[in-house]
């Protein structure tokens, strides 16, 4: 299992069932419905945040306090408890998002540098990013219009994030740095006027993607 960079609680709406032992010794088979997960470091143990339909409360859960899980839908017993958690997260559109976010992470930070050069994100400009990522991302990506609006509450890369990401992106395929200083001009040229660190800011991805020679 490839593991998340950290291990945040990450959202997810997932019904088990579920064997605990109990404080006098007795094992209390439950359902619960999940709603966050957070994976321990190594990713073998699992913590779960979750509504307890025996109790009617919301419970936190250890795996290491788990003797047995079922998965009622395909009422097949969960081996892996954290690979499981992790594989439908993976496959939920928060799950898609995270991981389109982070395979281009160079690449969203160069853009998100620009969109921010005049100090605002406009919505032409999320839009913009939303549809590149897409593409990168192919059809299993999530849309366009889910992407874009989430895209205004990531902070503004730094100036260093900014040239670190365009370091890595000279490795890249000489059509993708084409096809990205293409999107960061759309980007910058939403308006009709360049302000801001706008003009300076593409100078620097013109001239370390496309080099002259």
């Amino acid at each position: 299992m490839g593991l998340p960079p950290d291990q945040s609680d990450r959202p997810l709406n997932l019904e088990l069932e579920i064997a605990t032992t109990e404080r006098d010794g007795s094992t209390l088979r439950r359902r619960i419905t999940v709603k966050r997960f957070r994976l321990s470091p190594c990713g073998t143990a699992v913590t779960l945040g979750a509504h307890c339909h025996h109790r009617g409360a919301f419970q936190d859960f250890d795996s290491a306090g788990i003797l047995q899980c079922l998965d009622p839908e395909s009422a097949a017993v969960v081996d892996d408890l954290p690979v499981f958690l992790w594989t439908c997260y993976s496959g939920s559109r928060q799950g898609r998002l995270e991981l389109l976010l982070g395979q281009c992470a160079d690449e969203l930070a160069v853009l998100l540098h620009l969109g921010r050069a005049d100090g605002v994100l406009q919505t032409q400009e999320k839009q913009r990013i939303a549809a590149y990522l897409v593409e990168r991302g192919g059809p299993a990506s999530p849309t366009a219009a889910e992407i874009a609006p989430l895209l205004t509450w990531l902070e503004r890369p730094s100036e260093e994030r900014f040239n670190a990401a365009l370091q890595q992106l000279t490795s890249l395929e000489p059509a993708l740095r084409h096809r990205l200083v293409e999107i960061g001009r759309e980007v910058v040229d939403v308006k009709a006027s360049r302000d801001g660190l706008e003009q300076p800011r593409l100078d620097a991805l013109v001239a370390a993607l496309l080099p002259v020679g």
